[in-house]
């Protein structure tokens, strides 16, 4: 028994492995991206608080992380910098969820 290419739908699978590839890159280049935006906002509070309540740039939990965005707030009430890590940790997972469902995980 002979089978071709048409019946094991090679190409279809070979696309949908190209967008999976192609899904965890813009996860991972999202996940750098928003590391920069991180540190940029950390070095930036930093600069206006007292060295005794500087953040440090390890050990970071949520009530770290809310105190730090607290802190953003309120010197920089009109930054955009929270709103565009946000943006990107939603586009990141997003694409994470849409590839789980695309390989049958959800």
């Amino acid at each position: 028994m002979a089978t071709s290419l048409a019946s094991m739908n090679f190409f279809g699978s070979s696309a949908k492995i190209a967008i999976g590839i192609l899904r965890l890159l813009m996860c991972s280049a999202c996940g750098v991206w928003a590391t920069i935006i991180s540190m940029n906002v950390v070095d930036k509070v930093n600069k206006h608080l007292p060295e005794n309540q500087r953040f440090g740039q390890l050990w970071w939990g949520l009530g770290k992380r809310l105190r730090l965005r607290r802190e953003y707030r309120r010197q920089f009430p009109d930054g955009r910098d929270l709103r565009r890590l946000d943006l990107i940790t939603a586009l990141a997972l997003g694409a994470l969820v849409i590839l789980a469902i695309d390989i049958g995980l959800l």
